[in-house]
């Protein structure tokens, strides 16, 4: 289904300020919500105070299984590795979950603690699970086969 140009797609049950304008969710046949704002008058957000008693960032250490003051080594700047998934098979839902996971974290970083990060997430191929299940389902034989 195409939108219009102007138009977001969201969750009908949420009401949201896009852009700075107040916006208005109306049904669509796809059973998702469009908002369209274009005729909306312009609205600002209110000014946002930080919580108080919150400045430092604290991180849970397991081996010491205390909470330390997070304290990057060089400056603002944080270098991040994350394990990402084993793909051996088909996409799925915990796939996603370690992608928004750390996007998240690393969005608070820099947003609200101002850190510069720098993040790696890898990518495991497993040969090994790969080749078995080829070997399971005779996929060198079906290309034969194919290529004859």
């Amino acid at each position: 289904m195409q939108f219009p140009r102007r138009t977001v797609v969201i969750f009908s049950h949420l009401n949201r300020v896009f852009k700075g304008r107040r916006v208005i969710l109306a049904e669509s046949v796809a059973g998702f919500s469009s908002i369209n704002h274009s005729n909306m008058s312009n609205k600002t957000l209110p000014s946002w105070k930080q919580p108080e008693g919150h400045g430092e960032l604290k991180i849970f250490n397991s081996l010491t299984r205390e909470k330390n003051v997070f304290v990057p080594q060089q400056g603002r700047r944080v270098t991040w590795y994350g394990c990402g998934p084993t793909v051996y098979d088909a996409s799925h839902m915990g796939h996603a979950r370690s992608y928004i996971t750390f996007d998240i974290l690393r969005r608070i970083l820099q947003s609200y603690f101002n850190y510069d990060v720098f993040y790696v997430m890898n990518i495991t191929d497993i040969d090994d699970k790969i080749i078995n299940r080829a070997r399971r389902n005779h996929l060198l034989e079906k290309y034969k086969e194919k290529q004859n």
